[in-house]
C-alpha cells in the first residue's frame, strides 16, 4: 500500500507542475487584460470612478459567456473592487466610523 501511494505521488507530481506553469501564464495575461479594462476608472480614486468600474464589471459578467476564458477577467475585476471596498470599510471602522443604517 505504501509503495502504491509513493508511486502515485511520483506520477502526479509532474502533472501538477505542468498545470501550475500553464495557469501562471494565463494569470499574467488575465491580469494585464483586467488592468487595461478596469484600471483607468478604478485608479480615478473617486466615487464616480468606482461606480464606473462597478458598471464595467457588471457589463463584463452580462456580456461574457461563462465558459469563456475572458470570464476570469470579470471575476478578477470583481475581486479587486470587493477587496478595495473591504479594505476601506476596515480602515473606517478602525478610525471610529460606524456603519450607515
Amino acid at each position: 500500500m505504501k509503495k502504491t501511494i509513493l508511486i502515485l505521488s511520483f506520477i502526479s507530481l509532474p502533472l501538477t507542475a505542468i498545470a501550475t506553469d500553464k495557469s501562471e501564464k494565463m494569470i499574467d495575461t488575465t491580469i494585464d487584460a483586467v488592468v487595461k479594462k478596469f484600471g483607468p476608472s478604478f485608479c480615478d480614486k473617486t466615487i464616480k470612478g468606482l461606480r464606473v468600474t462597478a458598471n464595467r464589471i457588471q457589463n463584463c459578467y452580462q456580456q461574457t459567456p461563462k465558459d469563456s476564458n475572458d470570464y476570469e477577467q470579470c471575476i478578477l475585476g470583481d475581486e479587486v473592487l470587493t477587496s478595495h471596498h473591504s479594505t476601506n470599510a476596515r480602515h473606517l471602522r478602525s478610525n471610529g466610523a460606524t456603519k450607515a443604517s
